[in-house]
């Protein structure tokens, strides 16, 4: 992240050093690499310049020369493929999942260029965990007609960069009690606006630095991953030995963050 004010510059500095820390240790310790896959139909290449996109061609070289630099910053935990729906057809069932992006397109250049149809988009895989991320975006201008948008390459580094943390879970788990009443941190009808505004803003200050997992008193215990319990606004009584895995977590050093009611 980047520190652009003095304000809290302290407590910004630590922060920093404490993402990067998780970073290089949850690097280090992944058993397998992680996927980074460019979809590009070589078909697309042939449309490109009818669609104003002339750097198209070269995009699968510069994918590539972006995930090298990266890889040797990321310990080598990074493995790149180029794959070609067009040439690769008898292995569409692999990129199915993905939802990428489709163009179909006439016979152009009085039929030098025969009608056809192309993929693009770029994937990220590690484990059961996919980011799939659209490289084209397409606007249909009134008049104009339609305009194509490649996304530039030293932003593709950018979004490599950013999915490789939600990837990797390099961020600390935050435990958070969703039984006994307590307040939801997802959205719900019955919510009134002040709470669903609480909790929007907890969960967006929480995800820069936490992972927010959901803790069932009831139906099992505090994970030992979790360092810190929070108990938001809880509206149930808790039993003895609720009350005893809660005592004992504490006993083991893990914090607890307890936000009362004092109207309830």
């Amino acid at each position: 992240s980047t520190i652009t004010t003095m304000n809290g510059l302290e407590y910004k500095l630590t922060t920093a050093i404490q993402k990067l820390n998780n970073k290089v240790s949850a690097m280090l310790s992944l058993p397998d690499k992680i996927q980074i896959k460019l979809f590009l139909s070589s078909s697309l290449k042939l449309v490109a310049p009818f669609m104003g996109l002339k750097e198209l061609p070269k995009y699968p070289e510069k994918v590539e020369e972006i995930v090298k630099t990266l890889n040797d910053k990321n310990y080598g935990k990074l493995e790149y493929a180029y794959i070609d729906p067009t040439v690769q057809q008898n292995q569409e069932d692999t990129w199915k999942k993905y939802n990428l992006m489709g163009l179909k397109w006439p016979a152009l250049s009085n039929g030098k260029i025969q009608a056809g149809e192309g993929l693009i988009g770029l994937v990220m895989e590690y484990g059961d965990k996919v980011r799939m991320m659209p490289l084209l975006t397409v606007l249909r201008i009134p008049i104009i007609g339609t305009q194509y948008d490649l996304v530039d390459v030293d932003r593709v580094e950018e979004m490599i960069n950013d999915n490789l943390e939600t990837l990797v879970d390099i961020n600390e788990d935050l435990g958070y009690l969703a039984d006994h009443g307590t307040l939801k941190t997802s959205m719900v009808p019955s919510m009134g606006q002040q709470d669903q505004d609480s909790m929007s803003n907890f969960r967006t200050l929480i995800s820069e630095n936490y992972t927010l997992k959901q803790v069932n008193l009831k139906d099992g215990t505090i994970p030992d991953s979790i360092k810190c319990l929070v108990i938001a606004r809880p509206t149930e009584k808790f039993t003895d030995y609720e009350l005893y895995q809660i005592d004992q977590a504490l006993m083991q050093g893990k914090n607890l963050a307890i936000f009362l009611d004092a109207f309830n």
